[in-house]
């Protein structure tokens, strides 16, 4: 498992995820402690669809994983 994990991390879309996401956590951070609520809905909705991307990629990478275990 931690070769998945070490091998995903190198992947250059998974750095722009991670980073894209690093990003609005932070933005949403500053946001509340500014009381800027609109602003941090708005960070939480972009956080919301980086991890729905990455668990979209994750699915598709296991699928892929089971088909070549079944053969």
């Amino acid at each position: 498992m931690k070769r998945t994990n070490q091998k995903l991390l190198k992947d250059p879309l998974t750095k722009a995820l991670k980073a894209d996401f690093d990003a609005a956590h932070e933005a949403g951070k500053r946001a509340l402690k500014e009381r800027d609520f609109e602003s941090v809905a708005k960070a939480v909705e972009r956080e919301r669809k980086l991890i729905e991307q990455q668990r979209a990629r994750l699915d598709k990478q296991r699928a892929a994983r089971s088909r070549r275990l079944k053969r």
